[in-house]
């Protein structure tokens, strides 16, 4: 999605992200968190809040697709939540990412909602 230590989209990434902006506006009533993660390997100084740029990237690439800014929340993981430790560069890279999380949906909740409806004994109270 990005070169290492970029805040700039990569072209190849429009086409993933277009399609997630599209879902996003089929369903209005959905949240998500966009999180930046960077690996634990170069000068401190240069990837300093590196993942929340590129996690903003995303977030203003979707915006411009006309996705609304305050269904979008960014967060700079840094480099504490690695998928791997390893030394090797190729591995490492799984560590440089931008990932997703649905924070809310009216639909997620209406449907949680429900289910907890069926599983509650009549009267509302405990069972006996």
């Amino acid at each position: 999605m990005f070169e290492v230590r970029e805040t700039t989209l990569k072209a190849r990434a429009h086409a993933t992200l277009d399609r997630l902006a599209e879902a996003l506006l089929r369903y209005p009533e959905v949240r998500i968190e966009l999180s930046g993660h960077i690996d634990v390997h170069g000068e401190f100084i240069s990837r300093k809040q590196i993942g929340g740029r590129q996690a903003d990237a995303v977030k203003a690439y979707l915006v411009s697709r006309g996705v609304a800014a305050d269904r979008i929340e960014t967060r700079d993981a840094g480099a504490d939540e690695p998928i791997t430790l390893s030394r090797n560069a190729a591995e490492r890279a799984q560590n440089r990412r931008v990932e997703l999380a649905l924070l809310s949906s009216a639909y997620a909740y209406k449907q949680r909602a429900t289910k907890c409806s069926k599983s509650t004994p009549s009267g509302g109270g405990p069972r006996d």
